[in-house]
């Protein structure tokens, strides 16, 4: 499978599970991730992010990469 080239993680989520993929939930609910990739991948006006905000979105960010690192590691 090749997937799309996109920031949405929720098109690559639903692409996965085209492919008979099981997407956990908590890395289903990082599709919020989307925002900062897209609103600051270019220059403009963007309110910074609260650390309340920053906390919660890293720790999206290393559930997702911990879950695709598993994929990986336990492929054949």
């Amino acid at each position: 499978m090749v997937p799309p080239q996109t920031h949405s993680l929720s098109l690559l989520i639903e692409e996965l599970e085209k492919h008979d993929c099981c997407v956990p939930d908590e890395v289903k609910t990082s599709v919020s991730l989307t925002h900062y990739a897209v609103s600051t991948r270019y220059p403009g006006s963007y309110e910074p992010v609260k650390e309340r905000e920053y906390l919660k979105a890293r720790k999206g960010a290393e559930t997702v990469f911990a879950w695709v690192e598993q994929q990986f590691n336990g492929a054949p």
